[in-house]
């Protein structure tokens, strides 16, 4: 989950986010393996990866380009708990961030937008350029719907629906923080 390996040895590729994984807390993959010990195995077999890159490619990108980032507090403890959500376990840069010519995010530019063009790319969402209320971050969170009355699509509605919607209401907010301060 951390390092990008699967459990033959070999290296992932990027797709799976295990660059925004490394942060992850020791008790919060071990809660997380314990979740998924309790659902039932899909009944499907595996299917070959529907990609170009070969396993050099992928030990090329995890070799040189790959640098685990252990998560390091907010020097303000009121935003930690919110960034932590946003970049960690939401990893919302992995859509919402440019990334360099090797694929690598470009964390200086964080949340800015993916750029255009690019497949499955986010939008910009820092504040600077959205200036939304709180209200409006925390409508977009829970129901997925824009301050415009529309409602976010493709893999962002699966976000909300299956992730930042089962939140409780503190982290939504601590997230709004996190998303505010930027």
């Amino acid at each position: 989950m951390r390092r990008g390996r699967n459990p033959d040895g070999g290296h992932y590729w990027a797709a799976f986010p295990y660059p925004s994984f490394t942060g992850f807390q020791d008790d919060d993959v071990a809660d997380l393996w314990a979740f998924l010990g309790t659902l039932a195995p899909v009944p499907r077999p595996d299917t070959p990866h529907d990609t170009r890159n070969t396993g050099l490619e992928r030990w090329l990108w995890h070799t040189f380009l790959f640098s685990p980032e252990p998560w390091v507090a907010d020097p303000d403890p009121t935003l930690d708990e919110g960034r932590y959500l946003v970049a960690v376990v939401g990893h919302c840069p992995e859509c919402h961030t440019p990334r360099s010519g090797f694929g690598r995010l470009r964390r200086e530019d964080g949340l800015v937008g993916a750029g255009e063009g690019v497949p499955h790319a986010g939008p910009d969402i820092t504040q600077a350029t959205l200036g939304w209320s709180e209200g409006d971050w925390l409508t977009l969170l829970e129901m997925g719907m824009l301050p415009d009355g529309d409602f976010v699509g493709s893999g962002m509605f699966s976000v909300v629906e299956h992730g930042t919607a089962k939140l409780t209401e503190s982290e939504r907010a601590a997230m709004v923080k996190a998303l505010m301060a930027r």
